[in-house]
Parts: C-alpha cells; sequence; structure tokens
C-alpha cells in the first residue's frame, strides 16, 4: 500500500476530478467518485487523507455532503472545495479554484494535511549600504510596533510601517487565528472578518507562503472581497506572513499597489519579510500579554467586595441603597479651587499657544573658501606653507616629485642654448633655425609638466588646513589644502525636512544651537531657501567629501540659508569664533496654535 497521501475527489464532473488530480501529480493518490453515498463510504472504509467536495454529485448536492460531514463533529479529513458557492460552508478548509497554478494545489492540500514549505532562506548579510539603511528602518518600525499594547494600536503602526517600506497604495495587517482559521482586523474603517478559506490571503495563512502578484486578477487564487475590496483587479498585491516562534501564523501584511505603478521588486518583498521576522515574536508577546492581563481581570473581579451574583441580583430588582453622606469642611472649599483650577486651565487653552517647528541639522560654512586639490598623482616633497599664512597669487604652495621632469626641461634648455649659439654662427642655416624652433617648443613642453606637478595660489588669500604633509602619496582628486581669499563671510546651511518646504519662505526667524554649547541660541534671519527638495545622496554631494560623512541625514530636506552677522559667538559668557564646518541644529517656526485647536483640530477655525 502506497505511503502517500490519500485525497478523495467527490464530483459527478469527471472532469473536475482528472483534473485535480493532474494538479496533485505524482505526490498525492487521488480518488474520484460521482456521488455523496460513495464518498461517506469512502471514508468510512478505505479512510482518506483529505476530501475536495464539487458542486454537483449523482445523488445530491455539494452542499448537502457539506451537511452530512459536517454532522459527523469534529473528527475527519480537512475538507476543500472547488465550487465557489461553498466556501464560507463550514467545515470547508479552502477553496481550490481551476484557475489555481498546480504548485499551489499542492501546496494548500499539503498544508491542509500539516505539511508545511520550508521556510525562505535567511539573508545571507549585509552586503550593502541600502541593505544596511533599510535593516536600520525595519528595526525602527520594529520597536515601534514593541510599545503597542493592544491589536488596535499594532495594526496602525504596521499598516503605516508597510506604507513607508514600500511605498505601497494601501496597506492592511490581518489578525489570523489558525486554530478556527478566523481572519479579522482591528480598529479599521473596513473590518474584515471572515474565515481564510479563499484568496491571496488565505492562502498565505493556511500556508504560511508569502505572495507577489504582478496582476491580481491573473492570478487562479485571488479573491476581490478578502485581498482588496477596492481594487479592480488589475493591482499588484503582496501578502506576507506574520509567524510567531511556534511556526503559526499570526498575522498577514498586505500591500496594494495599482496597476499603472510599478509591480513590488524582490528588494521591497525582503524588506516586508524582514519585518514580518522581527515583528512575528512581537505580535506573539502581545497575544499573550494580553490573554494574561484578562485572566488577571477576571481575578480582580472575583476578589472584590461583593461577589457578582450579589451584585447582578440586586441590579435585577431594581432596588438602590442610600447615599453615603460624608462632607468634611475641606470638601466645599477644595471644589472651588478645583472650579478655579479648571476655568484658569480653560483660559489657558484658548489663549497658551503652542509653536510648530521645521528643525534639521545646520552647517556653518565660510565663503571664499577654496579646495585645492591633486590633479594627478604622485608623491609630495615639498610643503612651504601652513595654516593662517598670507600667500600672494601665484605663490608655490607645495611641490610633487618632479626629479625627471625638472631633468628633461633642463636638459632641452642646454639643447636649445647650443642651437642658438650655431644660430647665432649662421643665421642662413635653415636647418639649425627648425632645430631651435623644435627644441623651443620641447622646452615649454618640458616647462609646462614641470609646472603641472606644482601647486600654486590661484589667487592672493590666506591659507586655512593644510591635509597633507612631506612625503605623502596622493591620487588624483585627494584635498590638499584650502586658502581662503579676501574677507570671508560667514553663512548658515540648514538641512529642514523636504515636507516641510511649502510653508518655509525668507525672511522668516532661524533659531541656531551650535552642538556642544547647549543654550547657546544664535537668532538669524532666512536669506533664501531652495526652489527643490533634494535626497539624502544629492545632499551630501552637497556638502562634499570632508563633511558628508559627518551631518546625519537621514531623508528628503530642503536647503535653507542664512547670513551670520559676526565671525564671532557668545557661550557661558566668553566669546568664540565660528569655523568652517561647524554643525549646529536649526530651527523656524512655520506654525502656531491655540493649545485648544491643538488638541481638538475641529475648533481651530473658531479659535484661532
Amino acid at each position: 500500500m502506497s505511503d502517500r497521501p490519500r485525497v478523495l475527489v467527490a464530483d459527478s464532473d469527471s472532469h473536475v476530478a482528472q483534473s485535480f488530480a493532474d494538479c496533485l501529480g505524482h505526490g498525492f493518490d487521488s480518488y474520484a467518485v460521482e456521488s455523496g453515498a460513495d464518498a461517506l463510504a469512502a471514508l468510512d472504509g478505505e479512510g482518506m487523507d483529505a476530501v475536495v467536495v464539487g458542486r454537483a454529485l449523482a445523488d445530491m448536492t455539494g452542499g448537502e455532503l457539506l451537511a452530512s460531514l459536517r454532522a459527523r463533529g469534529a473528527e475527519g479529513p480537512p475538507v476543500l472545495t472547488t465550487d465557489a458557492a461553498l466556501v464560507e460552508e463550514p467545515p470547508v478548509w479552502f477553496f481550490v479554484s481551476r484557475r489555481m497554478a498546480p504548485d499551489d494545489v499542492q501546496t494548500v492540500v499539503g498544508a491542509a494535511l500539516g505539511r508545511r514549505p520550508e521556510a525562505p532562506a535567511a539573508a545571507a548579510g549585509i552586503s550593502s549600504r541600502s541593505e544596511a539603511a533599510g535593516l536600520q528602518q525595519v528595526l525602527e518600525l520594529s520597536r515601534k510596533f514593541a510599545l503597542q499594547k493592544d491589536l488596535p494600536g499594532a495594526r496602525a503602526v504596521a499598516v503605516g510601517a508597510i506604507a513607508e517600506l514600500i511605498d505601497a497604495d494601501r496597506a492592511q495587517c490581518l489578525f489570523y487565528d489558525a486554530g478556527s482559521g478566523s481572519v479579522w482586523t482591528e480598529g479599521a474603517s473596513d473590518d474584515v472578518d471572515t474565515v481564510a478559506t479563499r484568496g491571496l490571503v488565505g492562502f498565505s495563512a493556511r500556508t504560511g507562503v508569502p505572495v507577489m502578484t504582478s496582476s491580481a486578477r491573473e492570478d487562479g487564487r485571488y479573491d476581490r472581497k478578502l485581498d482588496d475590496p477596492r481594487g479592480d483587479g488589475d493591482e499588484r498585491i503582496l501578502v506576507q506572513p506574520v509567524s510567531g516562534p511556534d511556526g503559526q501564523v499570526h498575522a498577514l501584511f498586505v500591500a496594494v499597489r495599482e496597476g499603472r505603478r510599478p509591480a513590488f521588486t524582490d528588494n521591497e518583498r525582503a524588506r516586508i519579510q524582514m519585518l514580518a521576522g522581527q515583528s512575528g515574536p512581537l505580535l506573539s508577546q502581545l497575544a499573550l500579554q494580553l490573554e494574561a492581563t484578562e485572566l488577571l481581570q477576571e481575578d480582580v473581579t472575583e476578589q472584590a467586595l461583593f461577589r457578582r451574583e450579589a451584585v447582578e441580583a440586586m441590579a435585577s430588582a431594581g432596588k438602590q441603597g442610600d447615599v453615603i453622606r460624608v462632607s468634611p469642611a475641606w470638601v466645599t472649599w477644595s471644589y472651588w479651587l478645583l472650579v478655579a483650577l479648571v476655568v484658569a486651565a480653560g483660559v489657558y487653552m484658548v489663549v497658551g499657544r503652542i509653536n510648530q517647528y521645521s528643525a534639521g541639522p545646520a552647517v556653518v560654512r565660510v565663503s571664499g573658501r577654496t579646495e585645492l586639490a591633486a590633479k594627478q598623482p604622485g608623491t609630495l616633497v615639498d610643503v612651504y606653507v601652513s595654516p593662517g599664512q598670507s600667500v600672494a597669487a601665484d605663490e608655490l604652495l607645495a611641490r610633487f616629485d618632479d626629479t625627471e621632469q625638472r631633468a628633461a626641461f633642463e636638459r632641452a634648455q642646454r639643447e636649445l642654448e647650443a642651437q642658438l649659439r650655431n644660430r647665432m654662427l649662421d643665421p642662413g642655416d635653415a636647418a639649425t633655425a627648425q632645430a631651435v624652433q623644435t627644441l623651443r617648443e620641447r622646452a615649454d613642453a618640458a616647462e609646462t609638466q614641470l609646472r603641472e606637478l606644482q601647486v600654486r595660489a590661484p589667487r592672493a588669500g590666506t591659507i586655512g588646513d593644510v591635509r597633507v604633509r612631506e612625503g605623502q602619496h596622493v591620487v588624483a582628486g585627494d584635498p590638499l589644502l584650502s586658502m581662503v581669499s579676501g574677507e570671508a563671510e560667514l553663512s548658515v546651511i540648514a538641512f529642514l525636512p523636504g515636507g516641510d518646504r511649502p510653508r518655509l519662505s525668507s525672511g522668516m526667524t532661524l533659531r541656531l544651537e551650535l552642538r556642544n554649547y547647549r543654550y547657546a541660541y544664535q537668532t538669524l534671519t532666512v536669506d533664501s531657501v531652495d526652489a527643490e527638495v533634494i535626497g539624502p545622496y544629492e545632499a551630501k554631494r552637497f556638502l562634499g567629501p570632508q563633511l558628508a560623512d559627518a551631518v546625519p541625514i537621514n531623508g528628503p530636506v530642503v536647503l535653507v540659508r542664512a547670513r551670520l552677522p559676526k565671525p564671532t559667538f557668545e557661550a557661558d559668557g566668553v566669546e568664540y569664533r565660528y569655523f568652517d564646518g561647524m554643525q549646529a541644529i536649526a530651527e523656524v517656526k512655520v506654525d502656531s496654535k491655540s493649545v485648544l485647536a491643538t488638541i481638538v483640530p475641529g475648533l481651530e477655525r473658531f479659535v484661532d
């Protein structure tokens, strides 16, 4: 006798039975019957591991066969159906559509028999900055998830996390009970309360297998009512099961993107899978916490002063006890004090203001600053200047190893001088004239190569930083030193959140607090606000290699500029100088509301 699972297909349509057997393949033994009586007999006599009920049989309908199976009690093999009309009928475990792929049919039948597909292999590790940023974002969202104390809060955090991670048009977090097969939402406007017997959501809940489809209606498992009630069939759906330490599915993350937008990528699926892996244990802990809290509340009720039965009996009799009146002298003046406090709080809520600020990192920059970088690789043999030294235009600042170039230049000079003497002895010799011209060009080229190995001041100014030393080898593009020309003007460049761009304009007040100098605030006026919002990479490019890694920029920003009125600032009674690259925190007030309008937004137009 074969040890493969035995699946009974009960349907009077032989094509349905044959199609189902073809989907199951060689991993299962399929048996077909055309009547309900034969199906019940096969279950009693031969024993079956699973039953598939079709629309109609020779002696009864599929619904009547389900009623007979239901009358037998909970014991029995799992029941699947190929009839969409029976999908809500117990004890149906899952609806198998004729449009489902054979692999999906085998997966769902295997899951009904207790077979769990192998979990996807864990990622090999972090191999790029984008993966590290994605992991950091997932961990931050998971920490928010861990702070929730109830299922509605967990659902709200999960929905926001899904939308933030993969830019979904719609997102949902569905909770799942593996014992009853129930799927439901908590605290959502579009509540779901059904059984996971159909759709992409039901398939993922029952099997624990994630689903990603580029077109919903082309997937045979799709069910609009459960998967995406607001969809039109063209949308792209990603379903990720969330499993706990016990391996059971406790929730499902559903992300939907409209058909006109790009399909979900493997990287986005990996992020949602990573979020599910982090959220599974937390969700399991939340379920245990809620269960324990409910039990403790029952214990508190049992230990109350009056028994529950006595309270219920008193209420049913319609009797009310007399009020105990205890009024010490201090109750009166405490009452009026409380009234005064309430009135004062009400006045403050109307008169008091709460300001909203746009805040972000800022950097002090010095205008007129020039960075000198290496034009070609080489070894520095001489550095002639030091920080703070004044230099003239075209003054030699540093020199690369030019032994070969200098020898070539001197050799060309000697040959040129020799030919010039020959030319003076015989002015009419055309060959000598041509040789002089050739040697003069060679000498000029050698001199040009020699000057390329010299670092000279492009203009008069003062040396700032010297970042190299004698004997150091550099490559093309490496910074060598900086210089400031003329009267340096100090300014501040702030990187404020890009979402605040519509509320920012020139002329606003900017408050600056330098890092490591707490409460040393500087009040400035915004000179300009860039018209475009840029990403973190472009912002770091704007800062340059010297400051790109030092300034924390994590999202879209807009550049805001302001001038510093003087080159010094005061902190704790001591005056200090500003230096290029100093970091600070910038804040610009973008809105102000009364306390009452902040607490009750609907009253904003009446009190502000």
